[in-house]
């Protein structure tokens, strides 16, 4: 139904943006650099960001949340259907970026695809990884899909140099990576 879709993206949002992210972090570090509502330097460059820094944080949170909507989840969305696994892939996007929510991906889909089928961790989305996506939601429950995503998620995450300084990534039970959206 259209209607619960559109709620429940909604909500996602919502609490992405009320739980998961902060209307201002510039954390020493940090790769992202400084950070609006989970906008970066790094993805949206520093002129975006000064000037959503310099808007009232209610508008600025709007912009955020229509932001993910056309960067993260409508691509999702084409990738997954109208499903928790998209609202997982496009937080993973939101979090991580999305040529490393896409290595993310695939290597979670490596560890649910026998070897012979296997596809490149390349971060690039291409007709092979499109496949493997359609082939892994024909032959596997969403349940196995979230648990190869969140385990790929920690992988990257305790991969990353500076882990330890951000602990909301892989500590805890409210930890990004454990993120489910059918909670």
């Amino acid at each position: 139904d259209e209607l619960a879709w559109v709620e429940k993206k909604d909500d996602f949002l919502t609490k992405l943006l009320d739980k998961r992210e902060q209307y201002h972090s510039d954390k020493k570090g940090d790769p992202g650099g400084k950070t609006i509502w989970g906008l970066t330097t790094s993805t949206y460059g520093k002129d975006y960001i000064d000037r959503l820094e310099k808007m009232d944080p209610v508008d600025a949170k709007k912009i955020a949340k229509e932001k993910y909507q056309e960067d993260h989840l409508a691509e999702a969305e084409k990738l997954f259907g109208r499903s928790d696994m998209a609202l997982k892939f496009a937080d993973i996007s939101i979090n991580t970026g999305r040529p490393n929510a896409i290595g993310i991906l695939q290597n979670a889909l490596n560890k649910l695809l026998p070897t012979s089928h296997q596809v490149s961790a390349d971060r690039a989305l291409g007709d092979q990884t499109k496949k493997a996506i359609a082939n892994v939601q024909a032959l596997f429950s969403p349940a196995q899909i979230q648990n190869a995503l969140t385990e790929a998620q920690m992988d990257y995450y305790q991969g990353l140099p500076r882990t330890k300084e951000f602990p909301g990534w892989t500590k805890g039970p409210s930890a990004r990576a454990y993120f489910d959206p059918s909670d």
